[in-house]
């Protein structure tokens, strides 16, 4: 399957009655599910058919042995350094409300099970809480902003 296909396709579900699609081929896995029409349409007309697939559709192929998972996380471990990911797709948000201050920001001290931010899912709030006790020394994303999920959040230095 090709970009050309997968890009009529995604333009044929968008003009459709249809809310959710999941498309399994021999080497490619898709699903695509409507939220807002206006929104949808947007991004379809936006998408380039010439642009590379890989910029519009995330197809994960995991080559790394668990040998090299290991050695990444040991080596950031070793520096002291820690990442908190976000465990879900959604809509990030620094503060509890557009008027308040944000949760952590760089030089913040937080506890293990302290809140660093809010995820949005399915109209659903949730609270992600830090896995350690350290330092915020590096915000990785702008507020509002859209994250995938295991995306880093904060980086951190860990006590």
């Amino acid at each position: 399957m090709d970009s050309r296909e997968i890009c009529e396709i995604i333009k044929e579900i968008s003009n459709s009655n249809l809310t959710f699609a999941e498309i399994k081929s021999k080497d490619v896995y898709i699903k695509l599910g409507k939220v807002d029409n206006n929104i949808n349409n947007k991004m379809v007309n936006e998408i380039d058919s010439s642009s590379k697939m890989e910029e519009v559709i995330e197809i994960e192929h995991s080559k790394k042995t668990d040998k090299e998972v290991i050695e990444e996380t040991s080596n950031d471990v070793k520096d002291g350094f820690e990442t908190i990911n976000s465990p879900l797709v959604g809509t990030f948000y620094a503060s509890p409300a557009p008027d308040k201050e944000v949760y952590v920001s760089v030089g913040s001290k937080v506890k293990k099970g302290d809140t660093v931010c809010i995820v949005e899912a399915m109209k659903l709030m949730n609270e992600i809480e830090s896995p350690y006790d350290g330092e915020i020394v590096e915000v990785l994303i702008e507020n509002e902003a859209m994250v995938e999920y295991n995306q880093p959040l904060f980086k951190m230095k860990v006590q």
